[in-house]
């Protein structure tokens, strides 16, 4: 009788040798060994398929041992059950005069859906509302100190400095104290602060801000000189990154030094 496998080449029957081939093959627990193995399609080792008649004996008692529980059980007609259930326990709880308790079974899930959205909304409404106003305040104050010649390096400070006292109410800017609530009033105290004034403070206390100042820290300053911005399209300055971060930061000031350095807009 011929055998599906040998471990040793030596074993294999000389007169049947043109059989068999050098392989690797699977046996009982998943174990491989290479062996001499028959040529035949779809055979297996003995103990593989013992392993297969195993596994198939221990399946089909599984799925009697299912069957004998569950019997004919149909799962659709499983969920119509469980509803008629759930409807029988709401009828026994009206007839106990215990309609809070259905009231607040039904509802349980939808108000804890709702208050997870509404949170949602709000903190995506809170978050807005502060892009809203950075924006508006930003603009405001650079706008006002364009007008008193701001540097394009001084714009990302001065709106720094804007943003820790003024904030948006009923849509317009306002001034306030720390405290976050009581509005913050000029130095003479005769009228609240907006952002003309409180830049016009700002060009004293902060002159470096600004073009003409010979205060400290302002780029370009030395002994009775005046202190300019750089100009990027001026031929020997010229740099096609420092006009794209001014056009971006200060557009009014960007305008005006390329009409000085005789650009095209």
């Amino acid at each position: 009788m011929l055998r599906f496998y040998y471990t040793s080449e030596s074993d294999v029957p000389s007169d049947h040798k043109s059989l068999y081939s050098q392989k690797e093959i699977q046996l009982q627990g998943n174990k491989k060994i290479t062996a001499w193995v028959l040529n035949v399609e779809g055979a297996v080792a003995i103990e593989r398929f013992h392993e297969f008649r195993d596994n198939n004996i221990s399946l089909n008692s599984e799925l009697t041992a299912l069957k004998a529980k569950v019997g004919d059980l149909d799962l659709d007609k499983a969920k119509v059950l469980m509803q008629k259930a759930s409807d029988l326990e709401d009828e026994k709880l009206m007839k106990k005069d215990q309609i809070d308790e259905i009231v607040t079974k039904r509802t349980k899930t939808m108000v804890e859906a709702h208050t997870k959205a509404l949170e949602t909304e709000k903190a995506t409404n809170a978050a807005l509302t502060k892009q809203l106003t950075d924006l508006l305040i930003n603009k405001e104050v650079v706008q006002e100190a364009t007008k008193h010649k701001l540097l394009s390096t001084a714009v990302l400070d001065i709106q720094g400095r804007a943003r820790q006292v003024f904030t948006v109410k009923d849509g317009k800017v306002v001034a306030l104290e720390a405290d976050g609530r009581t509005p913050k009033y000029n130095k003479g105290g005769t009228a609240e602060l907006d952002i003309t004034e409180w830049v016009k403070e700002l060009t004293a206390e902060a002159p470096h801000l600004f073009e003409g100042s010979s205060g400290s820290g302002a780029p370009g300053s030395g002994s009775g000189g005046t202190p300019k911005v750089q100009n990027p399209w001026k031929k020997d300055t010229f740099n096609i990154t420092e006009q794209m971060k001014m056009q971006r930061a200060n557009p009014s000031l960007a305008a005006r030094l390329k009409a000085e350095a005789g650009a095209k807009q």
